[in-house]
């Protein structure tokens, strides 16, 4: 089965460690987490390497023992060297250690050390699904939100958020800073745009006895000083000759645009000048001083705003998918991007986009589907398209190379060729299903064939190679996937507790085991199994109480049950012998009639204890038919009983009186 997030965490704080990941499986988000996702039968250190290397998040759940944690410090630099994102959720307020610091010290740490745990825990929903779903789908897009691209850190919120769509990928980046980049985008976009309602600047100069208000002032009063252009997207510098009210305001606004239009008010309050950002769209404007007692006009001044000098630097065309480099030169205002559209698409929208805040060169990934495209750089309000650049994109050459009829559940190498883009992967799926729905997945590497699971019923699939940018199918090939031959040589009849040797037929696949279970379970229950290897035997010990069982071969791929034969277990007839009497705290020599299994044992218990009570002394019988037990420290009527195992059935009971002499 696949798993999208890896729960870390110390074992004393299982219940947290069990709510996260509760609360993220009710999103439908897979979790895997120790024990309970550990295997019968596999190693405790590779299933949780494995673990590790398949998810595409790692949640660590930090407090004062996870902290000290060596186990839970080698699975944090376990998914740190292979790019795994981590996501500390610290539950106490402990600071971490050196070696935790090393590897931690750059990602966003989510505090849930307040009680509020429900909120805490739809914040990390939150984070983790935003992370998860951060492969955008495959249609034109609204302009970008904040995300990453190419390594792109984003500064700012645009105005539009679009949709990705989720990914079944485990996309191995280190995107440990998600949640913080909104909130740092958020204050900044808060923090630094211009302020639009009236509020002062203090790094101006200050007139402190400003009028609110003034009167009989018309049109021409009032002088505007202010450069004669400025460019899109910039700020400009007014100021005023004139007699002044603190509620007098400035808009700018285009030329043409009616007199009671207001757009981007700013009041001058006791401020001898003002900044302005000024629109994104090049063209005609006009700055208008506004009486604040009459919301009259009674200065303008024209202005011009220009297109920013900029020039984009990328190849003609390239491969669909394929990241290209892009150098750029432009102002680089907060929120600038680049951006790939269908030509005639509006500003706003998109098919990939980069932010640029960290200079030229900038990445970004072409689309999935060929055709003509443009490469834009575009104002970071969205708005405005500054400069574009034509692009074409050239399908991809992709081809899977066709299997022979292959055996369920087995593992197969599969050939392919193909761009091994960044979260590329195989799946197989029936014809039938979407891109995005599929029975295993794999991710692809240069060079490499590929290792799938095939399913585990018979049937015509298809294994398919899969855009890990907008889960495009680039190439799928047909498979033949056949039953196998099975078979159990087992007893019909056997006695409770005895051990089993059977003998079967099957193709061992990986995770394939038998087992007894009770009749009419499904095939991931279970009383006791055996994991299955090259040879054709395997032992299993009956089950402890009587009645009537199946014995199974069961896929590991899916435990659906391949083969099931019936077995009636009978109750188990022993002996025990013993002397009448024995004195407190003497050794007593108990014998019975059969040699021991593992697990079965004799005590001594009151006489009137219940049989799975508590027992004075015992001892295990595991091939012997004799034993020393300790009579108890009280004298008194006693109980030696031969008990099942875990089950505590009493197969044989002998009574015997303990006395002081």
């Amino acid at each position: 089965m696949a798993y999208d997030v890896f729960i870390s965490h110390s074992s004393k704080d299982k219940t947290i460690a069990d709510a996260v990941t509760a609360s993220l499986e009710q999103a439908k988000i897979r979790c895997w987490i120790a024990p309970r996702d550990i295997r019968p039968g596999d190693s405790w250190g590779g299933a949780i390497v494995e673990a590790i290397e398949s998810c595409r998040v790692m949640v660590v759940v930090f407090s004062a023992q996870s902290n000290s944690s060596k186990q839970v410090m080698r699975e944090v630099e376990r998914a740190v060297q292979h790019d795994i994102v981590v996501v500390p959720y610290r539950i106490e307020d402990v600071q971490p250690t050196r070696d935790m610091e090393y590897f931690l010290s750059s990602t966003h740490w989510l505090d849930a050390v307040s009680p509020e745990l429900d909120a805490h825990l739809q914040e990390l929903k939150a984070t983790v699904s935003s992370i998860l779903g951060n492969p955008k789908s495959a249609e034109i897009k609204s302009s970008p939100t904040l995300k990453s691209n190419a390594g792109q850190q984003p500064n700012v919120k645009p105005s539009a958020k679009p949709t990705g769509s989720p990914s079944p990928s485990k996309l191995p980046i280190l995107l440990t800073g998600l949640a913080l980049v909104f909130v740092l985008g958020f204050i900044s976009f808060s923090v630094l745009t211009p302020n639009n309602d009236g509020g002062d600047d203090p790094t101006q100069s200050v007139v402190s006895d400003r009028p609110e208000k003034l009167s009989a002032r018309s049109e021409g009063d009032i002088k505007l000083l202010a450069p004669d252009s400025v460019q899109a997207g910039a700020t400009v510098s007014v100021s005023w000759k004139g007699d002044v009210a603190a509620k007098d305001y400035i808009v700018i606004t285009p030329s043409d645009a009616a007199d009671h239009l207001k757009p981007s008010r700013k009041s001058i309050g006791t401020l001898s000048s003002i900044e302005h950002k000024v629109s994104s769209h090049p063209g005609k404007y006009q700055i208008r001083f506004f009486d604040a007692a009459k919301n009259t006009i009674i200065a303008r001044k024209p202005l011009t705003i220009t297109t920013p000098s900029i020039s984009l630097e990328a190849p003609a065309k390239g491969k669909a998918g394929s990241s290209i480099s892009v150098a750029w030169v432009g102002p680089n205002k907060r929120g600038d991007y680049l951006a790939i559209s269908t030509p005639e698409s509006p500003s706003k929208t998109y098919v990939n986009y980069a932010y640029i805040a960290k200079g030229s060169p900038t990445n970004i990934r072409l689309p999935d589907t060929e055709g003509k495209y443009e490469l834009r750089y575009v104002s970071g309000d969205g708005k405005s398209i500054w400069f574009t650049t034509p692009i074409e994109v050239d399908a991809v050459d992709v081809s899977i190379t066709k299997l022979e009829p292959q055996v369920a559940g087995a593992e197969v190498l599969v050939s392919w060729s193909g761009p091994a883009n960044k979260g590329d992967y195989l799946t197989v799926a029936e014809d039938t299903q979407s891109p995005k729905e599929y029975f295993s997945y794999r991710y692809v590497k240069a060079g490499e064939a590929t290792k799938l699971r095939l399913p585990a019923k018979a049937g015509i699939y298809q294994i398919r190679y899969i855009s890990g940018q907008n889960k495009t199918i680039w190439a799928n090939a047909p498979v033949e996937i056949q039953m196998p031959t099975i078979s159990i040589t087992a007893p019909k009849a056997t006695i409770a507790g005895t051990l089993l040797k059977l003998k079967w037929e099957g193709p061992a696949n990986r995770g394939d085991y038998i087992s007894i279970a009770e009749s009419e379970t499904q095939g991931k229950s279970y009383l006791t199994y055996r994991y299955l290897k090259a040879n054709t035997q395997a032992e299993l010990k009956a089950p402890q109480a009587p009645g009537e069982y199946v014995i199974r071969y069961v896929s590991g791929a899916d435990n659906s049950v391949w083969y099931e034969s019936p077995i009636s277990v009978t109750g188990r007839s022993e002996s025990l012998s013993a002397p009448d009497t024995a004195i407190v705290a003497k050794p007593l020599k108990v014998s019975w009639e059969n040699k021991g299994q593992q697990g079965e044992y004799v005590g001594i218990y009151p006489k009137d204890a219940a049989d799975d009570g508590a027992y004075q002394a015992f001892a295990y019988t595991n091939n012997k038919v004799t034993t020393n037990l300790k009579a108890p420290k009280e004298a008194g009527d006693y109980e030696i009983r031969y008990m099942s195992g875990n089950k505590k059935i009493v197969w044989a009971r002998k009574l015997v009186t303990v006395t002081a002499q």
